[in-house]
């Protein structure tokens, strides 16, 4: 695994919010098949897109409940 480079974060977090928008409670599960199959397929670099765009879905979702309206 030598040579990867690291998912596009801006391009994570527009992933992460169309997910979101798209799959809405079930985006956790439809994350975790996409990261399993890239896993079994070896596709390491599209592995590490998809573990970052599942851990901006966490910090969007977590901060939902956080947030104050003005």
């Amino acid at each position: 695994m030598t040579g990867l480079q690291q998912p596009d974060e801006a391009e994570c977090w527009a992933e992460a919010r169309k997910l979101i928008d798209q799959y809405g409670d079930d985006v956790g599960p439809y994350l975790q098949m996409m990261i399993d199959v890239l896993m079994e397929e070896r596709e390491h670099e599209l592995f590490l897109k998809w573990v970052a765009i599942r851990n901006c879905v966490g910090m969007i979702v977590n901060s939902q409940g956080t947030t104050t309206q003005q």
